[in-house]
């Protein structure tokens, strides 16, 4: 699963597919690109304007891809 920083979330227990570029901890190594789907399981609002407001996705599919293509 994966948890999506936003402001404007989808709504609870939505399917959604989601396509991601996952940068390297490593300066030589390629970007990942990801292909999730799956359904929105918990969604966080933000208080006071402080940072934290996104949703929570449980995957039912995901395809991670690499390589100088996605470069």
């Amino acid at each position: 699963g994966v948890f999506v920083f936003t402001t404007s979330p989808p709504p609870l227990e939505s399917d959604i597919k989601l396509n991601a570029y996952v940068l390297p901890g490593r300066r030589l190594a390629p970007p990942l690109r990801m292909h999730l789907r799956g359904r929105v399981v918990r969604v966080e609002t933000a208080c006071g304007g402080k940072l934290g407001a996104g949703f929570a996705v449980a995957g039912k599919r995901l395809i991670l891809r690499g390589g100088e293509e996605y470069r």
